[in-house]
């Protein structure tokens, strides 16, 4: 039986968070009109090319399983916002990102979680508002 790894605390924060954001490197290179192919090699058969960022996302684990969960989280996102709209994922994982480096930094220079968790919770709140008085209903 192999032992596991016990990772908690900020060496635990920072392998998640650098997980993620290899994740959405990954993704990031395919956005917009002037993204790029992502060339994946395959078990078996020829490699797969793809513009999906989210596609290309979804091929890729990493060999640190701490690492894995950050990638992971990051594919959840870009599930989510796939599922909801059919589209944005890779636009859902850069966001998730982004949003978790900002947090992990926080934390890092001395933030309390608790309070991190809680600001990010309202911050949600007010961008979900915004968004609600500024659609437009569609046709």
């Amino acid at each position: 039986m192999s032992e596991k790894e016990i990772v908690v605390g900020i060496d635990a924060l920072m392998r998640i968070a650098r997980g993620a954001e290899r994740m959405a490197s990954l993704a990031a290179v395919t956005l917009g009109p002037r993204g790029r192919q992502v060339n994946l090699e395959r078990a078996h058969g020829a490699p797969m090319i793809s513009r999906d960022g989210y596609e290309a996302a979804c091929s890729v684990e990493f060999e640190d399983p701490v690492e894995n969960q950050g990638a992971q989280a990051m594919l959840q996102a870009g599930a989510r916002s796939r599922d909801l709209t059919g589209d944005g994922a890779t636009t859902a994982m850069l966001l998730a990102s982004a949003t978790l480096h900002e947090c992990v930094k926080a934390i890092v220079t001395g933030a309390n979680p608790a309070q991190v968790k809680k600001g990010l919770d309202r911050a949600t709140g007010a961008v979900l508002e915004h968004l609600r008085d500024a659609a437009q209903p569609g046709r």
